[in-house]
C-alpha cells in the first residue's frame, strides 16, 4: 500500500486503514459472535484499504463514486463473489498465500457467469443476491415504523419472511 498522508487530516493512509480495520473488527465481532477470527480480520482489511484508497481520490473522482452510490452494494457483491471465486481457486491449486492481485477476470466481477452455480458458491452468496433487498428490525422501527415486538410477533404467525443472517441476527426482504 502507498505511504500517503490524507490531506484532510494528515494521518497516513496505511495507519488511516488500520483504525478503519480494527473498527470494522470491532462492529463484526458485535454484530455476530460466530464469525471466526480470520475471516473479521480479511474483512477489516479490504474495508481499511478500500477506505484509504477513497479518501486519496481526487475530488473529480469521489463525485463519480457519489453518483454511482446506489449501484455500490451490487458492485461490492460482485467484489465478493470475485474474491471467493478466487480464494476457491487458489485452494484447489494449493496456493494459499497473497501473491498480488486476484486473478480473477473482469468478466467475473461484471456480471454473472454462463455456468451452473456450484455448492461452493451457493454458500458464499449473500442474502442480498437471491432475496433482493433486506432490512433488518431497527431499520424497519426507525424509517417504518414497525416495532421488534410486532415484527417478532408476525415472523411466530408467519405473516412476514425473517431470514437469518449471522448467528442469531434477522433480516426481511423489503419487496411486496
Amino acid at each position: 500500500m502507498n505511504r500517503f498522508q490524507i490531506q484532510t487530516t494528515g494521518i497516513k493512509q496505511d495507519d488511516f486503514a488500520d483504525m478503519v480495520a480494527e473498527e470494522v473488527e470491532r462492529a463484526l465481532a458485535h454484530y455476530d459472535e460466530a464469525i471466526n477470527r480470520p475471516t473479521m480480520v480479511s474483512v477489516g482489511k479490504i474495508a481499511g484499504s478500500i477506505a484509504s484508497a477513497v479518501t486519496l481520490l481526487s475530488p473529480k473522482h469521489q463525485r463519480a463514486i457519489d453518483a454511482i452510490h446506489a449501484d455500490l452494494p451490487g458492485l461490492a457483491s460482485k467484489f465478493v463473489r470475485a474474491l471467493a471465486a478466487e480464494a476457491a481457486r487458489r485452494s484447489e491449486a494449493g496456493t494459499g498465500g497473497a501473491t498480488g492481485l486476484p486473478a480473477a477476470s473482469l468478466a467475473d466481477i461484471e456480471g454473472p457467469s454462463s455456468s451452473p452455480p456450484r455448492a461452493d458458491d451457493l454458500e458464499s452468496m449473500l442474502i442480498e443476491d437471491w432475496a433482493g433487498r433486506v432490512a433488518g428490525s431497527t431499520y424497519l422501527e426507525e424509517n417504518l415504523r414497525i416495532a421488534r415486538s410486532t415484527l417478532h410477533r408476525w415472523q411466530r404467525r408467519g405473516e412476514v419472511i425473517a431470514l437469518r443472517k449471522g448467528g442469531r441476527k434477522h433480516v426481511f426482504p423489503l419487496a411486496r
